[in-house]
């Protein structure tokens, strides 16, 4: 007996070692297990189905696991914003490799980074993990190096029902059979959003890709990839190597792509719908369907979508947007780069069997046979109407057509070719004109198209659509380097009274005489956009960019003087209001949107405290000398708005606001965990002018500054017919500055203390 009583001891105390072997914690919701040293670490696959938490880096340099660290694991696992460094796997022949092996139903990552990892193995291969399978994760990301058979992702390379929400990877790829992609190897189902993978991808197999290899019906949104993607297998895209019937929507690649057949700058190979996406890098291959976006697109629809980068193939349907279509739509597209090929080769398309409409080409085009400066052959059923070509088109053989080089009974309407620049007098459908003609908006309107609702022209320059906007989230400042001039947004900007000729730059087109985007117009001419500070953020409801800054005093007095130009204000008395002048943005005609006598407090030293200082005389706006950046005041949620939409940007939500003034979650201020007189301006921070600059007390979080004080900040949130109003003022206490406290004003409403920032 007493023989027993010492076993059933000793159990119990193995139990209790194997229960304890954490930093701190229990495991429950509450309470999870507290990760510190990679002890700690390697004993989460003890209790593969508690919640954990990570407390500190950890680096995992000089050792090296044959195996994942974690086999397999159900629970909650939460990274904190820490990371683990130094991962490396040899897992020779196993599958199923990454710091977690298989992450399976009900599993959560959060906040959890894999810093310079070196991870080998089979199938199944990840950063993070080998396979997902019904799991959840936010706020991860990898960096290091991948490889594999087959299913490697930088991050997963296996995903199941898999939700990645603001995730990426800069992490290298190889993979070695296919199925391999900069963030995901392949996944069925599930969603991704807002994430990225920069890293390059080199795989000789099939479904290679920038960001996954092979998508079936997976939803991804407002990501993209930037890495080059080398394959001498089929089914290669910038973005995703094959995406069967799943859907991609303001997403885009900009790395340039190598392969064999069935490539496109986006999608090599796609059964589903492309809305709202670009690929700006060129792609070269080796074989046969190769396009600007997609190598080949059945049975799917592609929208408001465009391709810059210069195409090459080796064999036939090789296009600047499509390489061919078997069946589907394409509408309000675009492709801009050179192209060339053999037979079957297009500006916009090398072989048609959809329906085409509101699309251009402006590349010049090469090949053999059948060679066409839109489409290179049309086949019966393809349908053609509303388009046009411009660019330069060259043959050796047969079928050459400064629009269509084969029409085999296909249908084409109210389509039209510049026979100047194209070189070409013929053509299997659409007409012929001269660029004069082309240039001229009566040419198109004579043939029905819609040009009030579809089209913009300037003066000596070929039409565009409106409805080709890139997405308003689009991280511009990353994308590209412009220089003060805006691309691929709402707008594009224009210099003196021609085009800007050197638009050239990182991944855009040089267009010259040619129409570009346009929200606004006044006289034939663009008017700048104030000059604002972006921070870029990912949240899972806001994956876009906000402004630093408050709006200033500067910066409205900007928009208010070109809105007055263009007839979108008019002053009454000591008020600004709105009228329906020639800017595209939304008008509140009859509403206020500034009042010009605000006055302020004298309070603690303020002197007229928060004052309107913009001011009106002789039919121009100026702002108080001393004030320039300070936030604009005074001004009222119509006032705001129209601001945001003048330019093409818009107000946060209430909700979007909050998620970004409270950071990771913990912030009780915009500012952090606390306030006082050296991170915010309120009450107690009282200074001599009531506002301070913008930026004064510093920046936090994301990056940004002033979201706890200085003025509270319009939404876009309507609250019983109020707008939401947020974060406290310089004549607030601190209670006011919470990133919970919310109040509401009328939208015709003025203060003293109301400001705002934007989105776009």
């Amino acid at each position: 007996m007493e023989n027993m009583k010492r076993v059933c001891l000793l159990v119990v105390l193995i139990i209790a070692s194997l229960t304890c072997a954490f930093t701190g914690g229990s495991g429950s919701l509450g309470d999870p297990y507290q990760i510190s040293t990679q002890a700690d670490l390697e004993a989460v696959a003890g209790s593969p189905s508690a919640y954990y938490i990570l407390i500190n880096d950890i680096d995992l340099d000089g050792v090296t696991y044959t195996g994942s660290v974690i086999a397999t694991f159900t629970g909650s696992f939460n990274g904190n914003g820490f990371v683990v460094k130094n991962l490396t796997i040899n897992g020779g022949t196993n599958d199923y490799i990454g710091l977690f092996g298989s992450l399976d139903v009900g599993a959560s990552i959060a906040s959890l980074g894999i810093e310079g990892c070196n991870v080998s193995g089979n199938g199944y291969v990840g950063g993070l993990a080998g396979q997902v399978n019904t799991v959840t994760i936010t706020n991860c990301y990898s960096t290091g190096a991948v490889s594999g058979l087959g299913g490697v992702g930088g991050l997963v390379g296996y995903s199941y029902i898999g939700t990645f929400t603001s995730c990426f990877s800069t992490a290298v790829l190889t993979g070695s059979d296919g199925d391999t992609g900069g963030l995901v190897g392949s996944g069925s189902y599930g969603s991704i959003s807002n994430s990225h993978a920069d890293g390059a991808v080199n795989c000789p197999g099939t479904n290679v890709g920038g960001l996954m290899g092979l998508n079936y019906y997976v939803v991804v949104t407002n990501s993209y990839a930037a890495g080059v993607v080398t394959s001498a297998g089929i089914c290669v895209g910038g973005l995703i190597g094959q995406s069967y019937s799943g859907e991609l929507t303001t997403c885009w690649a900009m790395g340039s792509v190598i392969a064999d057949s069935y490539a496109g700058g986006l999608v090599g190979y796609n059964t589903g719908s492309i809305t709202a996406c670009s690929a700006t890098g060129s792609v070269t291959g080796s074989g046969y369907r190769i396009g600007g976006l997609v190598g080949t697109s059945y049975a799917a629809a592609i929208v408001n979508c465009y391709a810059v980068g210069d195409v090459s193939g080796q064999d036939m349907c090789i296009g600047g947007l499509v390489g061919e279509v078997g069946s589907g739509i394409i509408t309000n597209c675009y492709a801009l780069g050179n192209v060339s090929g053999q037979s079957y080769t297009g500006g916009l398309l090398g072989n048609n069997g959809g329906e085409i409409s509101n699309c251009y080409a402006r590349g010049d085009v090469s090949g053999t046979g059948n060679v066409g400066g839109f489409i290179g052959g049309n086949g019966s059923a393809g349908l053609v109407n509303f388009c046009y070509s411009t660019g330069a088109v060259s043959g050796t053989d047969w079928g050459v057509g400064g629009f269509i080089g084969f029409n085999d009974m296909g249908t084409v309407s109210n389509c039209f070719w510049d026979v100047e620049t194209s070189g070409q007098s013929i053509s299997e459908g659409g007409t012929g004109n001269t660029t004069a003609v082309m240039m001229s908006i009566d040419t198109f309107m004579a043939a029905g198209w819609d040009y009030t609702s579809i089209w913009k022209q300037i003066k000596n320059s070929y039409p565009i659509f409106l409805t080709q906007t890139f997405p308003s989230d689009f991280n511009r400042d990353y994308f590209i380097d412009y220089d003060d001039l805006m691309i691929f947004a709402d707008e594009w900007l224009v210099t003196g009274s021609g085009m800007t000729a050197d638009i050239n730059q990182d991944g855009a087109v040089d267009i010259l005489d040619y129409a570009i985007f346009a929200s606004q117009w006044v006289g034939g001419q663009r008017e700048p956009e104030p000059e604002l500070s972006w921070i870029f953020v990912t949240e899972p409801d806001f994956g876009g960019q906000m402004s630093k800054y408050e709006t200033t005093n500067a910066q409205y007095c900007q928009f208010l003087n070109a809105a007055l130009a263009s007839g979108d204000i008019l002053v009454e008395g000591n008020y600004v209001m709105g009228a329906n002048g020639s800017n595209r943005g939304e008008d509140f005609v009859a509403s206020s949107y500034y009042r010009l006598d605000g006055m302020g407090y004298t309070y603690d030293g303020a002197i007229d405290g928060g004052a309107a200082r913009i001011y009106y005389s002789e039919n121009s706006f100026s702002v108080e000398p001393g004030f320039e950046e300070h936030p604009v005041t005074f001004v009222t949620w119509y006032g705001a708005t129209a601001f945001c939409s003048y330019y093409g940007w818009r107000l946060p939500t209430e909700s979007e606001w909050q998620d970004v003034a409270d950071y990771d979650g913990s912030y009780t201020f915009g500012c952090g965990t606390t306030i006082d007189n050296n991170k915010a301006n309120c009450l107690g921070s009282t200074h001599p002018y009531g506002t301070t600059a913008v930026g004064a007390f510093g920046t936090y979080g994301y990056g940004m500054a002033d979201m706890s004080g200085n003025v509270f900040e319009w939404t876009s949130t309507d609250y019983y017919g109020s707008r939401v109003i947020r974060g406290g003022a310089w004549f607030t206490g601190s209670g006011l500055c919470t990133v919970s406290y919310m109040s509401s004003h009328f939208p015709d409403s003025s203060s003293v203390r109301i400001g705002f920032r934007v989105c776009r």
